[in-house]
């Protein structure tokens, strides 16, 4: 069987529009997470410039220890935002060392 250009020029066309369909929809996707990540970023920034000029408003080192403490609970919170995860993958930690230490043996 052979084939025509009529056949060729449609199959082409049928790959143009799959690889436009692909690239636009990656191009909103990338979007989206440009968008996430310049919101984080604000976020951050937004805290941080607070952070300073909690810890700038302070007048005594107990004040300035005061304020650092309330300004370290929710860093935490947002670092370990759910402590149970914590500890359950703290639990793992010593099951990979065990086995570290069998590989290292068997060397």
């Amino acid at each position: 069987m052979y084939v025509t250009s009529e056949q060729i020029r449609s199959a082409g066309k049928a790959n143009m529009e799959a690889f436009l369909s692909l690239a636009t929809t990656q191009f909103a996707a990338i979007e989206k997470f440009a968008n996430l990540n310049a919101n984080v970023i604000k976020s951050a920034f937004e805290t941080s410039i607070a952070s300073a000029r909690a810890l700038a408003g302070a007048r005594t080192v107990r004040e300035l220890l005061k304020v650092q403490s309330s300004l370290a609970q929710p860093a935490m919170e947002k670092a370990l935002p759910n402590p149970a995860k914590a500890r359950s993958s703290a639990k793992r930690r010593p099951v990979k060392k065990a086995a570290a230490r069998k590989s290292r043996k068997s060397r």
